[in-house]
């Protein structure tokens, strides 16, 4: 019983990696499908937020 500790640990930790490495992965992809879904709408307001700043810094340089 004494020996069959240590592997346990070993698979246990590897498991743990297995599943923190599927989590990881499933996320992303997750995330990179949502973004390429709405990279329309992230252009649109990146581009309205950029052109707000100009404006910004436009109207502090007057």
């Amino acid at each position: 019983m004494e020996n069959n500790r240590p592997s346990n640990t070993i698979i246990n930790v590897f498991l743990l990696v297995v599943a923190i490495l599927a989590i990881y992965l499933l996320g992303t992809f997750i995330f990179s499908a949502f973004q390429h879904r709405n990279q329309d709408t992230n252009e649109k307001i990146s581009t309205h937020t950029v052109q707000q700043d100009m404006n910004l810094l436009a109207f502090l340089h007057h």
